[in-house]
């Protein structure tokens, strides 16, 4: 959820939830207020009645209005003063009502005096005024609201800006160009991002400068060593232990060589330096490399199996070279004699599987640096190489062990 949102939403549940404590707060003062103004009417009554007692010397008739009534009632005792709400009967329909209960004496003997108010103008009142109150609230609420979601976006336009330069950042066009905002937390964000991303350029360029230089400088030796070595074993003079031993360092030496043009290749991936980007028909680029890997497949008792589509798709086409070199060859060197390789391509994915005595047991992590079995003797990055490449193009690899086969797939659409 966007931080607009997330703001907007919690600024409406805590403008509802103050609405309703509010609410109920005003409904009880303006009720408060209203039924004081009753109780100061009854006692205004109160005071008539019992002035008009002392003056007349006699108890007044009780009257029934539609509104108002008093009823006298003789009792032994003087009854206690209390204000209570009640329901009376108006001659028409029972209604809500304001009471006063008061005592007056008349020659030594006591009469309990009722005085009613009618509360229904006082309660519709109340209603009518909660009424307009909730609905201003809520009006001012959807407002607010709305308000907030126009000038939030407004507001927050600059960080959006910059978020998008971020996810746009790219090593060879490290350079931000940022509008200028009133705001000095988004310039000082615009700030930092633009410093590190200066860091970021010069880190990596050193980085690139050290790893080309290295990478250059060890194939120099690396090449002298492999010729040296070839001269050497191509001599008489070798006894057969000799030979065996320098044929180990050969092996190590085109090993050595291997890797560091992998992991050469792994920086260049990683960065995105290749750039010979073309529309490619995959299936083609299969059946080539089905040629390429027959001879080695027959010669190690292999057949493969294909169900191919046919599958256009835009990527470099030397990294779809090494993306496929790489899948043949894991799936030619870990197979036993007699195997098929099947391999399958449609629109949603490329799958390579080949049978397998046991369950490596690795799951994802058969993709990670130099991780192969003891048995294996390549440089343990051809399928970190691959997986590389999947992630630079959006697609998305991966391995599992099913009816004791290993299956590689490569799903294009990765949603």
């Amino acid at each position: 959820m966007k931080l607009a949102s997330s703001y907007n939403r919690v600024n409406l549940l805590a403008g509802i939830c103050i609405l309703l404590i509010t609410g109920l707060f005003y409904y009880r003062a303006i009720s408060y207020i209203l039924t004081s103004q009753l109780d100061k009417e009854l006692k205004v009554e109160e005071r008539e009645i019992i002035g008009s007692v002392k003056a007349k010397s006699k108890i007044p008739a009780s009257t029934k209005f539609e509104d108002q009534q008093i009823i006298y009632t003789r009792t032994p005792l003087p009854s206690p003063r209390l204000f209570f709400n009640m329901e009376f009967d108006n001659q028409r329909e029972m209604e809500l009502g304001r009471e006063l209960i008061t005592n007056v004496q008349l020659q030594g003997e006591n009469y309990q005096v009722a005085i009613i108010l009618s509360r229904v103008e006082s309660d519709d009142l109340i209603q009518i005024i909660f009424l307009i109150t909730i609905v201003t609230a809520i009006v001012s609420l959807l407002i607010l609201y709305l308000l907030n979601r126009f000038l939030l976006g407004k507001l927050w336009q600059p960080f959006y800006s910059t978020l998008a330069k971020i996810k746009n950042f790219q090593l060879q066009s490290p350079d931000f160009n940022f509008p200028i905002s009133k705001i000095e937390e988004f310039t000082e964000l615009n700030q930092v991002v633009q410093n590190m991303a200066a860091r970021i350029n010069t880190e990596f360029s050193d980085l690139k400068t050290f790893t080309e230089n290295a990478a250059h400088e060890l194939m120099t030796p690396v090449a002298v060593m492999r010729s040296k070595l070839d001269s050497l074993i191509q001599t008489d003079k070798l006894s057969q232990e000799q030979t065996e031993l320098v044929s180990d360092i050969y092996q190590s030496v085109s090993k050595m060589a291997r890797i560091n043009h992998s992991l050469v290749l792994l920086v260049k991936i990683d960065n995105k330096l290749l750039q010979d980007i073309a529309l490619i028909d995959l299936e083609q680029v299969i059946q080539d490399k089905l040629k390429e890997f027959q001879e080695l497949a027959t010669t190690r008792g292999l057949f493969f199996t294909i169900n191919l589509s046919s599958v256009k798709v835009t990527m470099s086409r030397y990294l779809a070279d090494i993306l496929l070199n790489n899948l043949f060859t894991n799936a030619i060197n870990h197979n036993h004699h007699g195997a098929d390789i099947n391999i399958e391509l449609n629109e949603n994915y490329l799958s390579f599987s080949n049978p397998a005595l046991n369950d490596t047991g690795l799951t994802e992590k058969i993709f990670e640096r130099f991780q192969k079995s003891s048995s294996s003797e390549g440089t343990g990055l051809g399928l970190t190489i691959v997986r590389q490449i999947c992630t630079g193009l959006g697609y998305h690899l991966s391995y599992c062990f099913i009816n004791k086969r290993h299956v590689f797939k490569i799903n294009f659409h990765t949603s």
